[in-house]
């Protein structure tokens, strides 16, 4: 368990994962691509834009950008392809389920092992988790 529980978010500022409420991602796109109702088990990769932990200071509710942070411990992936020169990150869709009903599993993961498991030594200390895109890009 590392002892320091702040980590830098990827405009500078620290971040007190006491004070993280909730996380989420901003889903971009998935591989393959289908104009019809996409079944999970079907998708490749996850193209992620953009990570974020949300802390709660004095009231206000701040977004932490944290992509670059999850990326450098490697719980996020260069791109491939067409997606090769936009800025995303992918995720690879190893367990082809839905977590809760809501979002696809493997999008948790990066909080899981990057935040959860190596600050707190609990895989669901932040648990609240979102995606958003996942119903449009999903056409769920």
């Amino acid at each position: 368990m590392i002892d320091s529980k702040t980590i830098t978010s990827d405009i500078g500022l620290k971040i007190n994962l006491y004070n993280v409420k909730r996380a989420y991602c901003e889903l971009h796109s998935v591989t393959p691509r289908i104009s019809r109702k996409l079944s999970i088990d079907e998708i490749k990769y996850f193209y992620v834009k953009d990570y974020f932990l949300v802390t709660n200071d004095q009231g206000e509710e701040v977004h932490h950008k944290i992509s670059r942070f999850l990326y450098k411990e490697g719980h996020l992936k260069n791109p491939t392809g067409k997606y090769r020169y936009i800025n995303l990150y992918r995720v690879k869709n190893d367990y082809k389920c839905w977590q809760y009903g809501e979002y696809p599993k493997d999008l948790y993961h990066p909080i899981k092992w990057g935040i959860n498991r190596p600050f707190f030594r609990d895989d669901y200390y932040i648990e609240n988790f979102s995606v958003i895109g996942v119903d449009e890009i999903l056409n769920r």
